[in-house]
């Protein structure tokens, strides 16, 4: 809003106190960005699907993910269950609608492109920040030329 006024008003403090705000606001983006979001360990998918394995809790991560059992449907077979329905897409329980691929993989997959797109989308929200600051300070220079200029 700052940013704003200080446009219409054509005012230079009030832009320089954009750019600032600006700068501040895009400095601890950095530093958690390059600090802790690197550094951040990912989800065990392996972790997850026991607990849902052990809690029996697998149909909403089979139909959520497009998998089947542990590794494979053939974990169920080892246990000479069934396979659920929610093995199968859009729940019909044909040969050819079978998920083929394990839970494990897909969660686990699923968790680092999950942190990707998070650091993908924290770097943009830096530059961004960094080149509103950049515009902002344009803009004073400009302003500041403006005034000395009507000024003769």
């Amino acid at each position: 809003m700052v940013g704003i006024v200080a446009a219409i008003r054509e005012s230079v403090a009030l832009t320089a106190t954009s750019a600032v705000f600006l700068l501040v606001l895009a400095i601890p983006q950095i530093v958690s960005t390059c600090m802790l979001l690197h550094q951040y360990e990912v989800q065990s998918g392996q972790e997850t699907v026991e607990v849902a394995w052990q809690a029996n809790n697998m149909d909403a991560l089979q139909q959520k993910h497009e998998c089947c059992g542990k590794s494979s449907a053939q974990d169920y077979v080892h246990l000479n269950q069934l396979i659920p329905p929610s093995c199968y897409a859009d729940l019909q329980q044909t040969t050819d609608h079978l998920f083929l691929e394990g839970c494990i993989e897909k969660v686990q997959s699923f968790y680092e492109s999950d942190k990707q797109r998070f650091i993908i989308v924290s770097w943009v929200l830096v530059a961004f920040e960094l080149l509103c600051f950049v515009l902002a300070v344009f803009l004073a220079i400009s302003f500041r030329n403006k005034q000395r200029r009507l000024q003769f």
